[in-house]
């Protein structure tokens, strides 16, 4: 009976040890089941970049996969994907009033008070408020952009010519380059938002930034400040290929690539495409001088801000995918193939091609583009081509966009 007892005993506890044996084995040999989330990013030209890192997420964490859509009309797209009520769980949109739409729509998830906050630079932290008008953040300014005056450092060697500090020193570089016979310019203002690229640092040093907040309340308040930046728009035009208006954004770039210009207006997204048509090239970018009795600002925004949907079922994954981007490997790879500006504290990863405006970018010495603040249904960049189109005078210009802020805004829109 004892004996028997014993047996019985030895019987169970085999029994316990195999079925806990198959629980554990079970287990381990079937996947978890995987969690799918959504990239969305505004940028096709960084899909190939965001493709890679993607790859490298998921390989770090295979029980994630990732959808990455970057398409050509991003932010069509998404309209018609909010209206569906189907939004991407990671969002990556420009530092624009398109973002500020989004964000004050309740959309994306407030990180004001998040740890990731307190890893980028103080002075985008600002940047993004000032956007909003609000203190809260809603996305987190991956990386910036920069524009100034590209230039060739070969042609300018070559003629032993210095770097212009002031708008009267540009000024008489290019009537010298001029007057030789040689191009100091090329513009492709067929594509009207290439104007920015003039318009903007010169707006954004000459002007008080109170004149781009806005609202009811300001509009014709600043209008007389807008003379000198489109006086002097207007005037950088003369110092060009000339007929500035049948060439667009590709044949300016080509152009300049093949050395056909000293300068050009444009920014770091440039780089990419310049290098490409010509990977010899040598060039640099120093900041557009737009005044003379002090050193101009580097028109600098964020390119690009990451924001979680607060539609997401999947918030933690989101946000390791979101970590994963900023993380010391990956950012590098972002920050290398497509020129990018830093916005990590403490990250001096600055490409070569901007060493000479990589001091303003370093100490914050920098200022916001001002067409991130006009409203999206104001078409400022086709206002600043019909007025050099139509050789106009500023109170022209103004008049035209202070009717159309009118009409935008409403009896209350926007007032303080």
């Amino acid at each position: 009976m004892i004996k028997n007892k014993k047996i019985f005993i030895w019987l169970i506890v085999i029994l316990v040890i195999m079925l806990a044996a198959w629980s554990f084995f079970s287990k381990s040999e079937s996947p978890k089941r995987k969690i799918n989330i959504e990239l969305f990013e505004f940028k096709p030209e960084a899909g190939g970049t965001f493709r890679q890192l993607v790859d490298r997420f998921e390989k770090q964490n295979p029980n994630i996969h990732v959808e990455l859509s970057a398409p050509g009309d991003a932010y069509t797209v998404l309209k018609t994907r909010m209206v569906k009520g189907k939004a991407p769980d990671l969002i990556g949109l420009g530092g624009e009033q398109y973002y500020v739409d989004y964000a004050k729509s309740n959309i994306f998830a407030d990180l004001s008070n998040d740890s990731l906050i307190k890893k980028f630079s103080p002075s985008y932290i600002k940047s993004m408020q000032y956007l909003q008008n609000d203190n809260k953040i809603y996305g987190v300014p991956y990386v910036a952009n920069v524009s100034g005056v590209l230039y060739n450092k070969q042609l300018f060697a070559k003629d032993h010519l210095q770097i212009p500090k002031t708008w009267d020193q540009l000024i008489a570089l290019s009537k010298s380059l001029k007057s030789q016979g040689k191009t100091p310019f090329y513009m492709g203002y067929k594509d009207d938002w290439t104007i920015q690229s003039s318009f903007g640092p010169l707006a954004a040093n000459l002007m008080n930034p109170k004149a781009f907040v806005i609202s009811n309340n300001n509009i014709g308040k600043y209008d007389k400040q807008y003379n000198l930046p489109l006086e002097r728009m207007k005037e950088l035009s003369k110092y060009s290929q000339g007929d500035v208006f049948s060439y667009n954004y590709n044949d300016a770039t080509s152009a300049f690539a093949q050395g056909k210009s000293y300068m050009y207006l444009q920014g770091n997204w440039a780089i990419s495409a310049i290098k490409q048509a010509n990977p010899k090239i040598q060039l640099g970018m120093f900041p557009f001088p737009a005044a003379n009795d002090r050193p101009s600002r580097s028109v600098s925004g964020v390119d690009l801000v990451f924001s979680i949907s607060k539609q997401t079922h999947h918030y933690a994954a989101t946000k390791k995918l979101l970590e994963f981007l900023i993380s010391k490997n990956a950012y590098s790879t972002y920050l290398k193939e497509q020129y990018a500006v830093p916005t990590l504290r403490n990250n001096n990863s600055f490409p070569s091609d901007l060493a000479d405006v990589k001091n303003n970018l370093k100490r914050g010495y920098i200022v916001m583009a001002p067409q991130y603040m006009y409203p999206t249904e104001l078409d400022v960049n086709s206002l600043l081509q019909s007025y050099l189109v139509n050789k106009s005078r500023p109170r022209s210009f103004v008049h035209q966009l202070d009717s159309g802020l009118k009409i935008i805004l409403g009896p209350q829109g926007g007032n303080d």
